[in-house]
């Protein structure tokens, strides 16, 4: 029997890849929600979750992808590939990446406080490392 995370999870899956443009960032942003409400996630729920937000993300407005950045960087568990793939729309949700001292490649860095706006530099700049 399928636990009541993955039974949700399924679901709002299935949701986001109807048609509905409109209903995307609202599904990226309740699988965020749901996400982060366990601390722990098995790895094929890990795989998941990464697989069905970087397709969302692709899709979503800046908004969206702060508002799901801010709630994954405090989540030990959020996947670096959705993190980046926010950021990659987003110049706020990239602000949110860089600034909160999570794995980010030293490539994506260096290209941040180079060529990025004033706000990633800053970012870049507040990091611990």
């Amino acid at each position: 029997m399928p636990n009541r995370f993955q039974s949700a999870f399924d679901g709002l899956a299935s949701l986001g890849a109807g048609d509905e443009p409109g209903v995307r960032p609202v599904i990226l942003r309740v699988l965020a929600d749901l996400f982060v409400t366990r601390a722990h996630h098995a790895p094929v729920e890990i795989a998941q979750f990464e697989e069905i937000a970087c397709r969302l993300v692709d899709k979503a407005d800046a908004e969206t992808c702060e508002i799901v950045a801010r709630k994954l960087v405090a989540h030990e568990g959020a996947p670096q590939r959705v993190l980046e793939a926010l950021a990659r729309v987003s110049a706020g949700a990239a602000v949110v990446v860089l600034g909160s001292n999570r794995s980010v490649s030293a490539h994506r860095l260096a290209a941040a406080a180079a060529w990025g706006p004033v706000d990633l530099a800053a970012a870049v700049a507040g990091r611990a490392d």
